[in-house]
């Protein structure tokens, strides 16, 4: 058996607390007010206990019933039921627990069928608050109708504002994280170009080297040349002056002049 989302869980536990906290108070009311006849009171706990019963079985103890329709539709009739029959024992339930009808037909029913909820939950209340069907005089009947529209209006609109507000909440929550992953993105993005920028500034760095060292090697070479071609001419000049001591002399002091300004380069 897989374990039930927590998320299901929790919204099995609000909807609980939305029929009980109701049904609870209105029962309570009905009997510090209504009949002190036992038949009456027992009546009242009997069905307020089933009534109680019925939303922990559907609701909390079975909440992914509720994602398929049909059972959906079961509770939320079995729901209209206990709120006509308790709102004939007492006005009170018509009053604080059918706010659980329209609240569960809204959320668990789709499409038109949250608005067939809700009416029927209407009705129910509004036949405990007339104490039973209107009789046949036109009058009641127009109020009794005029009531149950009122109530569906008023609910429906309500209703509707609820889900633009928490749909404008998913949209702020999506804004929000989408901002969070391009915030994420961007601080990945520039960690690379950090990474890129280090590794470009490494191989500048190498180049400049590698440049340098290239230009060196050319003075060097140049340098160096210059010397030998020097010391070359140099030497070949005291060749030719072999036979005069002097200038033969002179020509190989260069060449070793030139020979040392070389080394020292």
């Amino acid at each position: 058996m897989m374990p039930s989302d927590p998320l299901d869980t929790a919204e099995g536990r609000l909807a609980t607390g939305l029929a009980v906290v109701p049904l609870a108070v209105s029962a309570g009311l009905a009997l510090l007010t209504g009949e002190t006849s036992w038949d009456y009171r027992l009546a009242v706990l009997g069905l307020s206990a089933l009534a109680a019963g019925w939303t922990l079985w559907m609701v909390t103890l079975h909440p992914a019933w509720m994602a398929n329709g049909k059972a959906a539709g079961l509770y939320i009739a079995g729901l209209v039921a206990f709120v006509a029959a308790l709102g004939l024992l007492s006005p009170w339930f018509a009053g604080f627990f059918a706010f659980t009808g329209y609240v569960h037909s809204w959320h668990l029913l789709r499409g038109r069928w949250r608005i067939a909820g809700v009416a029927a939950t209407a009705a129910a209340a509004v036949t405990g608050y007339f104490g039973g069907l209107p009789g046949p005089d036109p009058a009641i009947i127009s109020s009794y109708v005029l009531v149950i529209v009122a109530i569906v209006v008023l609910v429906v609109l309500v209703s509707r504002f609820g889900d633009m507000t928490a749909d404008q909440s998913v949209r702020r929550k999506k804004m929000v994280d989408q901002l969070a992953e391009a915030n994420a993105k961007l601080e990945e993005t520039m960690r690379e170009n950090a990474g890129l920028q280090a590794q470009l500034l490494l191989q500048a760095r190498e180049a400049g080297a590698a440049d340098e060292r290239q230009r060196m090697a050319r003075e060097i070479h140049d340098t160096l040349a210059q010397g030998l071609a020097g010391i070359i001419t140099q030497v070949q000049a005291a060749a030719r002056a072999k036979d005069d001591p002097v200038e033969w002399r002179r020509h190989l002091d260069n060449a070793a002049r030139l020979a040392r300004d070389s080394l020292a380069e």
